[in-house]
């Protein structure tokens, strides 16, 4: 197994396993909102940086799939940017952005 596909595997598994041990091991749902709310971005920007990378990558291979690999990556930072301001706005300020006007 290639080193980049193991590193993803573990990856994958860690944060699964950390967001499984908050919704079972954290009582209080505040806490729970603050970690949720604080993470997710993160997972976001890592998996955009990896299809970056993929994009990078595929370009040596075909101009076209390194486009479509290019807007996975910039959706996917479009996501993160939503979840950043959802922190914000829940945590930040203390309003609940569900739902949105």
């Amino acid at each position: 197994m290639p080193k980049p596909l193991r590193y993803g595997m573990i990856t994958s598994a860690l944060i699964l396993l950390l967001n499984l041990a908050v919704i079972l091991l954290v009582q209080t749902e505040s806490l729970k909102i603050v970690f949720i709310d604080l993470t997710y971005p993160l997972w976001n920007l890592l998996a955009g940086g990896a299809l970056f990378f993929a994009a990078r990558r595929a370009l040596l291979y075909s101009r076209r799939r390194a486009i479509a690999w290019g807007f996975l990556a910039l959706a996917l930072l479009a996501v993160a940017t939503g979840n950043i301001l959802w922190a914000i706005f829940e945590i930040g300020l203390g309003i609940d952005p569900f739902p949105s006007p």
